[in-house]
């Protein structure tokens, strides 16, 4: 299954957007695999998001490694900051 990353093409807000853009970059400049999940295109994939990350008001972007939650953008900012990415994706 993998990285999914649960995100929304459609948003009002400048900041969900670049920090959307910047995770992405981020994983491709590591060469880390991922699915994205687009909340604007399947209404489904808000109610499962929030589901799996056991919060009724989460918002994108999510990640997920499998069925394993690893967290939104600040936990991933962080984990880049201290160079634990792979650790905080829980891929080691």
């Amino acid at each position: 299954m993998g990285i999914q990353i649960y995100y929304t093409s459609v948003t009002a807000s400048k900041e969900t957007k670049q920090h959307q853009q910047e995770m992405l970059l981020i994983l491709d400049s590591q060469k880390i695999p991922y699915e994205l999940l687009d909340l604007a295109i399947n209404e489904n994939y808000k109610a499962e998001m929030r589901e799996k990350t056991k919060n009724p008001t989460a918002c994108p972007p999510q990640i997920f490694n499998g069925k394993d939650h690893c967290g939104d953008y600040a936990g991933f900012f962080e984990a880049v900051e201290n160079k634990k990415l792979k650790e905080f994706l829980k891929l080691k």
